[in-house]
């Protein structure tokens, strides 16, 4: 049976309608039956309701640069199941995840009562991975939430919640302090937690920190960028100061990222605040270390370019406030463009006020495109929200329909991982359209 057959076995909660298991303890009783392999780990980590991954991938590319052996736990992938696991810039091996894999199988075919989730599964594997190889730090990012997540039974030397909005509302809450709570579950007695939360789901991060005697730097306060614009090669520019207790004033000006998008400013800051406290402790790095770490990461699937004529990009938003992000940005870079948008929508997202902010801000031009699956939206009129929205069966589809428009400046992906796939196969269609 293979690595997938095997895991696919398990409940799925990144493709359940409704979530099942959700909880630490089936993970922990893993844990245990391979000799806890996370408590050798020298971890961070990583929380928040969006930029939790692109912060990890700034923080996994920084500790690299500085010379040590870095894993980086991410979730969801984008084309394979491998990139979740990776090493420096290796994924994990399929002999090695096959490995692993059928290690945890066997495991539980003699112990009736453990009922791993899917994801358990692939963190017990992630751990193992990286206690066997050694790792000097391990970048983990939470699944959903925090205190029920199953990353949670490290004790990171770092904590980071990178922001607080809604979403996954139906497991997590239906407010921003109820969600800042879960959150905050990350949150461990002493270990310092960095975070950009602003209003009230900041107050409930201090308050969590305070309780848990938890050095806290807010971005704003503790540390700081300030924005510089982008240049010619579409990379953004910016000044980095940190002076937090524990570690020398850190000030490193006119640093580059990869990425236009004014909001990665704030994840490659957390990164390099987190950096900044764990490297500081010994012989602190030189500012080069900084600038060639936040400046090579590579961050697949982030407002990423996928084409130029038309101009195409994918980015996953899959809430309001990610995808107004998103939107103003792509305004501000392309005044007066043409710009149609291809849309894919879990079911537990707040479809109709994404729908608005494109159809008011953005474009009429609206393909949502239906990809089976028991957790997806499933659109089935001609109109909601006030934005009209026409249904797409396939990436073929979709391309002839793009054709037919005529002249479009810019295509934008968005909504959810789940679309990149067909995001890069309608490109390659609209390259070679007899296809």
């Amino acid at each position: 049976m293979t690595t997938r057959r095997s895991l696919d076995s398990l409940i799925d909660n990144e493709n359940r309608a409704v979530f099942g298991d959700y909880s630490p303890e089936h993970i922990a009783a893993l844990l245990e039956i391979f000799g806890n392999p996370h408590r050798a780990l020298s971890c961070v980590h990583i929380a928040g309701t969006n930029g939790k991954g692109s912060t990890a991938h700034y923080l996994h590319s920084i500790l690299t640069a500085a010379g040590k052996k870095t894993g980086l736990y991410t979730s969801p992938h984008l084309e394979t199941l491998r990139e979740r696991v990776r090493i420096g810039d290796a994924m994990i091996s399929e002999d090695e995840l096959d490995r692993l894999s059928g290690e945890l199988f066997d495991a539980l075919e003699s112990r009736s009562g453990l009922r791993p989730t899917w994801f358990d599964a692939l963190t017990l594997i992630a751990f193992r991975y990286f206690h066997e190889k050694n790792v000097e730090y391990a970048v983990i990012e939470t699944g959903l939430g925090g205190r029920l997540d199953s990353t949670n039974v490290i004790m990171p030397l770092v904590s980071i919640i990178t922001s607080v909005g809604l979403d996954h509302m139906a497991v997590l809450g239906n407010s921003i302090t109820e969600i800042a709570r879960e959150k905050s579950g990350i949150i461990k007695p002493g270990i310092t937690v960095v975070t950009a939360c602003r209003g009230e789901a900041l107050k409930v991060v201090e308050a969590a920190a305070m309780e848990r005697s938890a050095p806290l730097l807010i971005e704003g306060r503790d540390f700081s960028t300030r924005d510089r614009g982008t240049t010619a090669a579409g990379r953004r520019r910016f000044d980095f100061e940190i002076e937090a207790p524990g570690a020398a004033p850190l000030i490193i000006p006119d640093m580059e990222i990869p990425q236009t998008l004014p909001v990665q400013r704030t994840n490659a800051s957390l990164a390099l605040a987190a950096a900044h406290l764990l490297l500081s402790k010994a012989v602190p790095p030189p500012e080069a270390v900084f600038r060639k770490g936040v400046g090579r990461a590579s961050i697949p699937g982030r407002f990423e370019k996928l084409a130029n004529a038309p101009k195409v990009y994918f980015d996953p938003a899959h809430n309001p406030d990610a995808l107004e992000g998103v939107i103003d940005h792509l305004r501000r870079e392309h005044p007066g463009a043409r710009i149609s948008a291809v849309l894919h929508f879990m079911a537990d997202k707040d479809v109709k006020a994404m729908l608005g902010l494109l159809q008011n801000k953005l474009t009429d031009s609206i393909y949502y495109v239906k990809i089976p699956g028991v957790r997806d939206y499933v659109h089935e009129t001609g109109n909601e929200g006030g934005a009209a929205m026409k249904a797409v069966e396939s990436s073929h589809a979709l391309a002839r329909e793009l054709a037919a428009v005529g002249t479009i400046d810019v295509v934008l992906f968005t909504g959810s991982f789940r679309l990149y796939g067909t995001a890069k196969e309608t490109v390659r269609l609209l390259r070679s359209p007899g296809q």
